[in-house]
Parts: C-alpha cells; sequence; structure tokens
C-alpha cells in the first residue's frame, strides 16, 4: 500500500494525544471512576475536553482514507484478511493477556473484590475481561466497521455518487456534522463503542476526504477551520466541564467542535506533515505497539508516583506522562526486535 505522510504522522500524532488524555483521565476530578483515580486538578482536565472529541474521530476519518488507497490495490477478501491479521488477532491476544490482570489490579486498589465477593469465579473472570478491555476497543470497533464498510464499497461503481463526492463543497462537507450528531445518540454502547458515529466516519474518510480536490479544500480554508475550532472549543468546554469525557463527547456543542477540529487537522496536516524523516519513520512504525501497550504500565507508574514517592499534584502529571512515554517506546522496541528475529529465523 502506499503511504501518505501526513496520514501516517497525523495517526502516531493521535496516539501520543490518547497516552496523554490517559494520564489526564487517570487523574480526572469529573468523578467518572477508571482503573486508578488518583487525585488531580480540575483545570487539567480542559486537556481532556480539548483533545477526546476529536483524536479518536480523526483516526477514524485516517482509517478510511487509509482503507481507500489499499483497496485500490487488493481486493475486498484480502483486504478482510489483512484487518484480521492487523487487529483482531492482536486485540485477541492482548486482552487475554492482560485484561484480568489490569481489572485485579483494580479490584486490589479499589476494593472490587469485596463488590463481586458472591460472583461465581466463572462469571467473574468474564467480568474482568471486560473491565480490562479497556482501550483495545479501538481495535474491537476498527475490525467491526472495517467489514461492515464492505458492503458500501459497491457505491464506487455509481459514477455519479463517485464525482459528487470528489467536487462536494466546504459548506457540504461542514453540514455533515448533522448526520453526524444524530449519529452519535444511537447504537452506543457504554458510551465508548459510538458504533453508527465511527462508522460514518470511517465512510466520510474513505469515499469523502481521501479525495484530493476534497483535500485541496481543507488546505485553502485550514486557517479559518482552526481559527473556528478554537473559538468552538470555549463554549464546548464551559459547557463540559464537570461532566464525563465520554458523555460529554455526545453533546451538539462537542461534535461541532470535534468535527470542525477534524477538518482542521487534515487541512493543516498535509500543509505541515507532508514529510517523512528517520523519525516520523520511527514514530509511525511504533505507534501501534506505542497505542497497545501504554496503558497497564502507566497505571502501575501512576500508582507508585502517587502512593510512594507523593510528589506536588502537578509534578504527577509529568512524571506519569515521562515515565509511561518511556515505558511505552521500551515495550514497542522489544516487541518490534523480537518480531524481526523471529522473522529472519523462519
Amino acid at each position: 500500500m502506499k503511504r501518505i505522510a501526513y496520514i501516517d504522522n497525523l495517526r502516531w500524532i493521535c496516539v501520543w494525544l490518547v497516552v496523554l488524555f490517559h494520564v489526564i483521565d487517570i487523574f480526572t476530578c469529573t468523578g467518572v471512576p477508571v482503573h486508578y483515580n488518583a487525585p488531580g486538578i480540575p483545570a487539567m482536565d480542559l486537556i481532556g475536553y480539548f483533545v477526546y472529541p476529536w483524536f479518536m474521530a480523526l483516526l477514524f476519518i485516517l482509517a478510511g482514507m487509509s482503507a481507500r488507497e489499499s483497496l485500490k490495490r487488493r481486493k475486498a477478501k484480502e483486504f478482510a484478511k489483512e484487518r484480521t491479521k492487523r487487529l483482531l488477532l492482536p486485540f485477541i491476544a492482548y486482552t487475554l493477556i492482560f485484561s484480568i490482570p489490569t481489572a485485579a489490579f483494580s479490584f486490589q486498589i479499589g476494593g472490587g473484590w469485596n463488590d463481586f465477593a458472591a460472583v461465581p469465579k466463572p462469571v467473574l473472570l468474564l467480568i474482568m475481561y471486560l473491565i480490562g478491555l479497556g482501550h483495545t476497543w479501538f481495535l474491537l470497533e476498527l475490525y467491526a466497521i472495517s467489514l461492515v464498510f464492505l458492503p458500501f464499497k459497491k457505491l464506487e461503481k455509481h459514477q455519479k455518487f463517485m464525482e459528487k463526492c470528489e467536487n462536494i463543497n466546504i459548506w457540504i462537507i461542514i453540514l455533515f456534522v448533522i448526520p453526524l450528531y444524530f449519529a452519535a445518540q444511537v447504537l452506543n454502547v457504554v458510551e465508548v463503542f459510538r458504533n453508527l458515529f465511527y462508522l460514518l466516519l470511517f465512510l466520510l474518510g474513505y469515499f469523502v476526504f481521501s479525495n484530493e480536490s476534497v483535500q485541496n479544500k481543507l488546505v485553502k480554508y485550514r486557517i479559518p477551520l482552526l481559527a473556528a475550532a478554537l473559538v468552538l472549543f470555549v463554549p464546548q468546554a464551559y459547557l463540559s466541564f464537570g461532566k464525563g469525557f465520554a458523555v460529554s463527547a455526545k453533546t451538539p456543542a462537542a461534535i461541532l467542535y470535534g468535527y470542525v477540529m477534524c477538518l482542521a487537522m487534515i487541512g493543516n496536516g498535509k500543509v505541515w506533515l507532508s514529510f517523512e524523516n528517520g523519525f516520523t519513520r520511527y514514530m509511525s512504525r511504533r505507534s501501534f505497539s506505542v497505542y497497545l501497550f501504554h496503558y497497564l504500565p502507566m497505571l502501575l507508574i501512576a500508582y507508585f508516583t502517587v502512593n510512594v514517592i507523593k510528589p506536588p499534584v502537578w509534578l504527577s502529571y509529568v512524571i506519569v506522562f515521562v515515565l509511561s512515554a518511556a515505558a511505552s517506546v521500551l515495550i514497542s522496541e522489544i516487541i518490534y526486535r523480537v518480531k524481526t528475529a523471529v522473522k529472519k529465523r523462519t
């Protein structure tokens, strides 16, 4: 598959924003329980309100754009097989190994064992597995959407439809926020699996944003879009402050802000991130492992930092982020070298 530099760069940037967000989420003052909820600074939650409405949405748009490029060179069955290998199998392997230990850690520090004392062990293990899924929901969601999307691919046979997607004007692009808002209100599972919302974003990425003409429009309006997004962030943050990130992300203000920021990121990304060097190639290759393996080390680091080191609260954010980033890179490097060594032997 042809690599598009700015898409790869936007993708790994979003992954690192996920790492940053999870640090904020550990110290969140919104009252929403996570695996380890340490005392934090309310103002720092603004970082969460800034990134949460758009970074995962952007990842699904980028996935749709990448799928368009991928399916130029392979058949649907090959695409589905590749998605199974790259998304479903890692999801299954990771969750089977790490979900229960993650939940056990949560129970140990949060008194969860008492809450489930009367639950039969087989049922308890299932509950712990589901609780421990955490951030890996993205792999499962993207895999499911990648398969559900395939029948929609037949729309490519309709020339008029494809021409309309290519020639769509900027105002219609912006107005897509309306169906996105309604899609965000239905078919959701525990506020994280926003199934119809993410499917629609993927389809927009595939049919609309993958077109060079549409990308050029976003480049043309990149400054107004970014300015509009920053302005829209203010009422969105004001209305959301004190509420859970996932719950508040469904509001009209959050959907509008998040979508406009996605448009701004694509437009500005194409201008400023259309390059590659040793650093960007490294970050792109390691981004999947960083996403997959950052969370459990982060929980352990946060618990140790808050309960053993006991620094000022503001410094806890810094320590947890820096050490978690280092641990994620180290783990991803080990995995990469092991995979490379295995490939050489086989």
